[in-house]
């Protein structure tokens, strides 16, 4: 017959297990508190939506997420695009979180915002916490392109836009274009250039309307890193949506005011 052997611990190292599992316990519990903490200072926290955050573990993790994804992306655009970048997150701040009464809205807030700034950490790791959440449908940012000089359009004339189509280059702008682009029309149009006769003869007379032309913005001061990667949109044929602000022309394609930030977003398949 075996006989059967106890370990029996002395009390001071029973004790020692004791105290190494709960503070081995604790740690566990700080780690999760460290991974949800939020962007900001709780203590310092005052409006209705900073304190809904610090009251949600869910959604002080997505703020912390946001404010280090807004903190790698702004550290790796030149100033230009980062001067928009700023702007921007600002008026998101304003305009989309904290105009939310709930936290669903708050959430979606913060994954619309959190997929789109991933779109400018190419080659940074992303981070996987989130794939317990749903996706959102907001596309990735691709580019931003900054402004340039101002144009003088007087501010009451600026209407915001979104342009979806597919790139063009465009005499070092690009042209937005849908399915029922012209492209031949386009290349007569270019080749007649100064040709008045030409152009009547080819387009009669009026305006010159080419088909599928949804709108352009210019890329005077686009980064040679930002033209590849619209560049290389425009050569898979895929398609972008460019928001920003133009200069209203009635019954005229839209082109965002050079002066004006915009923002390039990589769409899906139509």
């Amino acid at each position: 017959m075996l006989a059967t052997t106890k370990t029996i611990h002395p009390a001071p190292v029973r004790s020692a297990l004791r105290t190494w599992l709960l503070f081995a316990g604790m740690a566990g519990s700080t780690l999760a508190v460290a991974q949800a903490a939020p962007s900001f200072d709780c203590s310092k926290a005052r409006t209705p939506t900073e304190l809904s955050i610090c009251a949600s573990p869910q959604l002080a993790l997505l703020d912390g997420i946001l404010g280090r994804y807004y903190a790698q992306a702004r550290g790796s655009l030149p100033r230009g695009q980062r001067a928009c970048l700023v702007a921007d997150q600002r008026a998101w701040l304003v305009s989309q979180r904290d105009v939310c009464d709930t936290e669903a809205c708050l959430e979606r807030a913060y994954l619309r915002r959190v997929r789109a700034l991933e779109g400018l950490l190419t080659g940074m790791a992303l981070d996987r916490r989130l794939e317990r959440f749903p996706a959102e449908g907001e596309p990735p940012l691709l580019t931003i392109v900054p402004a340039g000089d101002a144009s003088g359009v007087p501010e009451d004339q600026f209407t915001e836009v979104i342009l979806d189509g597919t790139p063009l280059e465009d005499e070092g702008g690009y042209l937005l274009v849908d399915g029922d682009f012209d492209l031949d029309a386009w290349h007569d149009y270019l080749d007649l250039q100064g040709d008045l006769e030409g152009l009547r003869a080819r387009f009669g007379d009026g305006p010159i309307v080419i088909p599928g032309i949804v709108g352009g913005f210019g890329g005077g001061t686009l980064d040679a890193r930002a033209r590849a990667a619209i560049d290389g949109v425009a050569a898979r044929g895929g398609r972008l949506r460019v928001t920003g602000r133009a200069d209203y022309v009635d019954a005229a394609p839209h082109v965002i005011d050079s002066g004006e930030c915009a923002f390039v977003y990589l769409l899906g398949p139509p």
